[in-house]
């Protein structure tokens, strides 16, 4: 999932923006050290006199650091966020909902906490230190992550390194990229757009390949008997402390700026203040509520603030879209468990179907930028950015429509027979030579061949009593224990009565086996030795034909191992007497499919025989519905990302005040937080029927808000840009003079004015 890498971009200009032209940071040795109007004065004259000399700076080598630790901490990241869903459904067995619920929460801390970090660097510590500080907090709660997925499984220790996590990479978002713009001098505007190239470009490979890798990891290994969450975690806490080193030893190349204040925290105390003065005020004398601000704010910065607002108003519709887009790590992923993911012999792991929007957002963007966006502007339909904004939105709502109607058919393709409440699925399974005659309350005098078992019964859940003898008079059929078998069956299990050769005489025993599908993928096989297995000692093995994984199951006499969930795919099946000397005998190869139960059973054909043979029972059906029909809904919803996320984020940075266009960004971000607020609601309150009316049910929220949007933008009156940029032209002349601060300047406070 690209997590929007434009907007990453975007707010990589926005900070190369903010910083003014006119003043240079200054690189210092020690990070510690900052430095004072005089010296910043004394530095621009002295660079200015440098530039006009002709003379090219070299470039700055610190930015390297920088990328690298960006590289790094998004691989961490998006390898995290990957398997996530999977590891709260499989490894602390939540349920869907409630794993969609802590996946959507973790998000939305993602997204609120970059507000506190831009406070923090701008106001109380500085870009290096919040980055330094939050990053150990960041690589804590990974270590937490990877240490806590050792067994036992428990829910505490997760959800605090997800917390230590949320506030790490949320708090660092908005200070990495201004950091890096930092590095450079106001006459390396042409290496501060590569850096800022360069810096995209580490975004999304680190994500593209971290949800690629980490997923495959996941896949591929095993231990504890699921998939290993300790080395699939470890590797993203390995890339975190890596960028933290990687940022720590460029610290003495660093050109850090010293808080000076930050507009962020300026513009909410200007509403609250105008909120309080307003309310505490006898007269409505003011010709706009913000003017209340006017005891501490000046009249441009309070017309700052309303420009800002105005845009916000805009904001209120967007958090549905990313409602949305962020399913593509939760209730998506969990859709393509439910599909076939066999493509020309290899089996994708679900939690890596997710790498789509990555690829396709870097191939779309250039496609809609040199192709698209020409044509639709010679056609007029739509060439306006909230127009293509809801254009967006309506390709959004489509693929929900998709991903409804395709859940629909996995549903129908999923479907077979379970036991409901007070009722249990049993049948008859003959793996003894000789024929049987098998009576049951369901089953009356049915003659049950070698090798052969009855359909599965739904029955209720109670005591039973069974009849099986055999039919013919052989010696070699004559029963261990009475033909009369009681059996007590509970209630939502599935069972096998399975009759075999058992210490020289034909016996009968109830085996239980799962109903429920894996919930991460693969297939659940168990074992059943129908028969004497643990004289001679013998083993049987099962090797995965492509990743040569192998499964060792020692044999026992008449009994089960416990289901164990393997990958789909081909296995090479062997036999072995583990005695004295070793020697394997090569069975049927054994291929099993993604969704599915097995049941092996393994059985001796006659008393003299030693090359066993293996009856499969399937449990549950494997799924038959493709994942390549997941790929639809994944283009268009991309497609949707580039119209709306793209185009938002150069719509509301050209609506804002030069000042303020942190703050617009800032609240950006915050609509991707509060949708996926609505997905937390959704799934952890509202808990719609099924997958598939919960898809369909987003798809017309996000077609009546589209409408909404649609009707606010056709009433929006568009702010001219070149307003705003001469308006900061002329700040710039007048307070060039005066201003220092290395940083976008703070309102002009009326107390500091009577000082």
């Amino acid at each position: 999932m690209s997590e929007n890498k434009a907007m990453e971009s975007e707010n990589s200009t926005v900070n190369q923006t903010m910083t003014p032209a006119a003043v240079d940071p200054v690189e210092v040795k020690n990070p510690n050290t900052y430095v004072g109007p005089k010296e910043v004065t004394q530095l621009i004259t002295s660079e200015n006199s440098q530039s006009s000399n002709g003379s090219k700076k070299p470039y700055p080598k610190s930015v390297f650091f920088i990328v690298g630790n960006e590289f790094c901490e998004r691989f961490s990241y998006y390898g995290m966020r990957a398997i996530l869903v999977l590891y709260l459904t499989d490894w602390l067995q939540f349920d869907k909902d409630v794993a969609t619920v802590i996946y959507h929460s973790f998000v939305v801390l993602c997204y609120l906490m970059p507000i506190v970090g831009a406070i923090l660097a701008d106001g109380y510590l500085n870009k290096y230190r919040t980055i330094l500080y939050l990053s150990l907090v960041y690589a804590c709660g990974n270590i937490i992550m990877t240490f806590t997925s050792f067994p036992p499984p428990f829910w505490v220790g997760p959800v605090i390194g997800l917390v230590l996590i949320g506030v790490g990479t949320g708090g660092i978002k908005p200070c990495v990229s201004a950091f890096g713009g930092d590095q450079f001098s106001a006459d390396q505007e042409r290496q501060r757009s590569q850096f800022f190239s360069i810096f995209y470009f580490a975004i999304n490979l680190g994500s593209f390949l971290s949800m690629i890798i980490t997923p495959l990891i996941r896949e591929s290994t095993s231990c504890f008997n699921s998939s290993c969450y300790p080395i699939a975690f470890g590797i993203p806490a390995i890339l975190m402390i890596i960028a933290l080193c990687l940022f720590f030893f460029g610290r003495n190349l660093y050109r850090i700026y010293p808080p000076t204040g930050s507009v962020v925290k300026n513009f909410f105390c200007c509403i609250g203040r105008a909120l309080r003065n307003r309310c505490r005020s006898k007269s409505d004398s003011k010709e706009h509520w913000l003017d209340y601000a006017d005891d501490h704010y000046d009249a441009e910065f309070i017309h700052d603030v309303r420009c800002v607002l105005k845009t916000f108003v805009l904001f209120i519709p967007l958090p549905v879209f990313w409602a949305l887009f962020d399913q593509q790590g939760s209730r998506w992923t969990l859709q393509s468990i439910m599909l076939d993911r066999e493509i020309g012999g290899f089996y994708i792991p679900p939690d890596q179907i997710q790498a789509i929007n990555p690829i396709l957002i870097l191939l779309f963007i250039p496609i809609f930028e040199i192709v698209i966006y020409p044509i639709l502007d010679k056609c007029r339909i739509p060439n306006r950015p909230l127009q293509r904004m809801v254009s967006g939105m309506t390709f959004a709502a489509l693929a929900f429509v998709i991903a409804g109607c395709l859940q629909v058919k996995i549903d129908n393709s999923l479907y077979f027979a379970k036991p409901s409440g007070g009722e249990s699925s049993v049948d008859f399974v003959n793996l003894s030579p000789c024929p049987l005659n098998v009576t049951s309350p369901w089953n009356t005098n049915e003659v049950l061949k070698s090798k052969m078992q009855t359909e599965k019964s739904i029955v209720e859940s109670t005591n039973h009593t069974l009849l099986i003898f055999p039919t013919a008079n052989d010696a070699s059929c004559q029963l261990l224990d009475n033909a009369i078998q009681n059996v007590g069956l509970v209630s939502e299990k599935g069972y096998h009565i399975i009759t075999a050769r058992h210490r020289g005489r034909l016996a009968s025993k109830l085996f239980e086996h799962p109903l429920e599908r894996p919930s991460t993928g693969g297939s659940l096989v168990g074992l059943l030795f129908a028969g004497d297995f643990a004289a001679p000692p013998s083993r049987l093995v099962l090797t995965h034909v492509s990743s040569l994984k192998v499964y060792d199951y020692q044999c026992q006499d008449f009994d089960a191992t416990p289901y164990e969930l393997i990958p789909p795919g081909s296995y090479h099946v062997s036999f072995e007497y583990t005695g004295n000397s070793t020697s394997s005998i090569q069975l049927n190869d054994f291929e099993c499919h993604d969704g599915a139960i097995y049941t092996l059973a393994l059985y001796m054909p006659d008393e003299t025989s030693r090359k066993p043979e293996i009856h499969q029972l399937l449990e549950c059906p494997a799924t038959s519905v493709s994942i390549w029909l997941q790929l639809p809904q994944y283009i268009i919803i991309t497609v949707g990302e580039v119209l709306f996320a793209v185009t938002g984020l150069s719509f509301t940075y050209s609506q804002a005040p030069e000042s303020m266009k942190s703050v617009v960004q800032a609240g950006w971000l915050l609509t991707t937080a509060f949708g996926n607020l609505i997905d937390v609601f959704v799934a952890g309150v509202v808990r719609l029927s099924n997958q598939a009316v919960e898809f369909f049910f987003f798809a017309i929220l996000m077609g009546l808000t589209t409408v909404i949007f649609a009707v606010m933008a056709y009433f929006y009156k568009y702010v001219d840009e070149a307003y705003y940029e001469l308006d900061s032209q002329t700040d710039d002349t007048q307070d060039l003079a005066s201003s220092a601060a290395p940083v976008a300047v703070d309102p002009v406070r009326k107390d500091k004015e009577n000082t």
